[in-house]
């Protein structure tokens, strides 16, 4: 993810977008107002598939990549725009929506991850003492 919500939380939204990315698949994309201003795709972190993972460690999984919505039909497409026009107004609300969620997940994983290094290196180090005694 590298685009910074955090410092851009107030930004005003100028223009919304939904955009095809694989067969039925689209991703949202969003400007803000100003002079200079690119499209900003809105990502999702996909969760570790287990605690002895490390995230970011596997091809997917423990990483961040783009949100995909599933559009079937035209008709669709145009509510769900539409409802993400009318409660999307600034750079926060995204934020608060989709990335901030993602981002306490992401921190979970590591804290699982920290807590079964932890346990791993206890025992490991319990064993090496056991050698020693014996």
């Amino acid at each position: 993810m590298s685009y910074n919500y955090k410092k851009n939380m107030k930004k005003p939204i100028s223009k919304l977008r939904l955009v095809n990315d694989y067969k039925e698949y689209y991703v949202l994309q969003f400007k803000t107002a100003g002079w200079f201003t690119r499209w900003i795709t809105v990502t999702q972190y996909t969760p570790t598939i287990s605690r002895s993972h490390k995230p970011g460690d596997s091809l997917s999984y423990g990483k961040w990549g783009n949100r995909w919505w599933r559009i079937d039909s035209n008709k669709y497409g145009e509510k769900l725009q539409k409802e993400l026009c009318d409660s999307l107004k600034t750079v926060g609300d995204i934020y608060r929506k989709f990335i901030e969620p993602d981002e306490n997940r992401m921190k979970y994983d590591y804290k699982m991850y920290e807590d079964y290094m932890d346990k791993l290196n206890s025992v490991k180090e319990l064993n090496s003492v056991n050698e020693v005694f014996e």
